[in-house]
């Protein structure tokens, strides 16, 4: 009687964990939607910038770009730009189509409409750079163009 009391233990053991186990997988495909921070009510992303460009003065490069307007309907001021880049060695970039490893390598408050970031290149290098907008919560938009440059 005792054996027979001992495999209908295991048993229910066995079903109670299958259960558990059933309810955690269909808890977990029933969750939805973005995994991430809130988003405040009428909150909309900012802007990506659409005319990125450079000049070069010997190994100064110059990045130029225009924020958006801000417009009163999207209830978003922009707070300022990050700008990222991509840095590679001359001889290493046979492939035009991989995709480029961006890293952040300056955060500025926006101070104007018109923003400009400026930097010394070091020869043998091929830069990229792309510019995102980012909101007072810090919520960055879209990134911009991507603008490239060989320097040798």
């Amino acid at each position: 009687m005792g054996s027979r009391r001992r495999i209908m233990c295991k048993q229910m053991i066995r079903d109670a964990m299958t259960a558990g186990m059933v309810f955690m997988l269909v808890w977990t495909a029933a969750a939805c939607g973005k995994k991430g921070p809130p988003v405040p009510p009428g909150f909309a992303e900012p802007p990506a910038v659409g005319d990125l460009h450079y000049e070069l003065d010997g190994n100064t490069l110059t990045l130029m770009w225009t924020i958006p307007e801000f417009q009163k309907s999207r209830k978003t001021p922009i707070a300022g730009s990050k700008i990222y880049r991509s840095k590679q060695a001359a001889a290493d970039t046979a492939c035009e189509t991989c995709p480029l490893m961006f890293s952040v390598i300056k955060k500025m408050p926006r101070e104007s409409a018109e923003m400009t970031y400026r930097e010394q290149l070091e020869s043998g290098y091929q830069y990229a750079y792309k510019v995102v907008l980012y909101a007072p919560g810090g919520q960055e938009g879209d990134g911009s163009n991507v603008v490239r440059v060989r320097y040798e």
